[in-house]
């Protein structure tokens, strides 16, 4: 039995116990946030409807599969993680706060029956990776000293759909560390039958530091799957449609790259694409907010006008609770290896201006 840590984390509008190791850096985070700040959960809610049967991937501690069970209480998250350990741990998570609309499953998803080696990370296990066998690659990018790798056997959504024996599959998130490209070649038959609406990470970093994959071939193959693709700017902002345009696709690609290398993507078929094309820009935007009753906002003028609305204690608590994350973001992998990126930008513009 695992000693594991227990966290109070606030999802839309309940508050969840999440079990993670206590070594682990990204768990103690969310603990000392008590939320996750990464995306807004709430912007499932107009993206999965009640009875929506989804996919996990990539859950490690689930607070992804915590929010996508809240979205869909009379459907059902089956949530894969490739890390033992880390599975424990949310099946705890889903035991702890009575969740009949989930399951947890160990198993490190991509391509149909691929040997691979996996490194777990103990101390990053949200960076968890899996690079092909053969591959040379032998030491993690993400803490090599205390990393584990051990071979595993990844298991295709091809596979799952056909063990689960699903009938439909309505909805998939996708964050493995690189992997992304393997886990859409081994569901080709399930994107082809049930067009499900696919959430994705795209990681700049991870592709190209894990699996050598040059970000804009990787960006044009999930183009080419999909009839539309939208990411959410700044990644809980409004959500922008990325056209199919070389000029699109270099901007969105610069800003990736300059910005800290993450972005999540929301891929769609036009067959579940209806309640998207209702939320349409103005011509003035190319913005498509998600709650059309409230005029967006940015995160300064959100956070500006909600301490305004605290007493002086609550918000002195608010002021300190975005320091910490503040901090969290400073003391993160991404921004140390984006700050040459960050220096050279700033310093770009100052000599464009000059």
């Amino acid at each position: 039995m695992l000693n594991l840590d227990c966290a109070d984390v606030r999802i839309m509008d309940r508050t969840f116990k999440i079990f993670g190791h206590a070594d682990d850096r990204w768990f103690q985070s969310l603990k000392a946030n008590g939320q996750h700040t990464e995306f807004d959960h709430s912007k499932l809610r107009h993206i999965i409807k009640d009875g929506d049967i989804c996919l996990d991937l990539g859950a490690n501690l689930g607070t992804m599969t915590l929010a996508i069970a809240m979205a869909t209480p009379a459907g059902h998250v089956y949530a894969y993680e490739a890390s033992q350990e880390t599975t424990e741990a949310l099946k705890q998570t889903i035991r702890a706060n009575g969740l009949i609309n989930a399951t947890a499953f160990a198993a490190a998803v991509g391509r149909p029956d691929q040997l691979m080696k996996f490194f777990d990370v103990p101390r990053m296990r949200a960076g968890g990776h899996c690079v092909p066998d053969d591959d040379d690659h032998n030491r993690s990018i993400h803490e090599p000293e205390t990393a584990r790798m051990y071979e595993v056997r990844t298991k295709s959504v091809d596979q799952i759909v056909a063990e689960l024996g699903l009938s439909r599959v309505d909805f998939i998130k996708i964050d493995v560390e690189g992997a992304e490209l393997d886990v859409l070649d081994g569901a080709r038959d399930t994107l082809m039958r049930f067009k499900p609406t696919v959430m994705m990470e795209f990681n700049s970093f991870a592709f190209l530091m894990i699996r050598e994959i040059v970000p804009r071939h990787a960006l044009k193959k999930i183009m080419a799957i999909f009839d539309k693709v939208y990411y959410f700017e700044n990644r809980n902002g409004d959500l922008m449609q990325l056209a199919k345009t070389e000029d699109n696709l270099e901007r969105f690609l610069q800003h990736n790259l300059t910005e800290g290398f993450v972005d999540d993507l929301l891929c769609a078929f036009d067959e579940r694409n209806i309640r998207i094309d209702r939320m349409r820009p103005s011509a003035e935007s190319s913005a498509i907010p998600l709650d059309p009753a409230s005029p967006p906002q940015t995160e300064h003028a959100s956070n500006k006008k909600a301490l305004t609305a605290l007493s002086p204690a609550e918000a002195a608590a608010e002021i300190e609770r975005l320091r910490g994350e503040l901090a969290a973001v400073r003391a993160s992998t991404s921004w140390r290896i984006t700050k040459p990126l960050r220096w050279l930008k700033g310093h770009t513009g100052n000599l464009a201006a000059g």
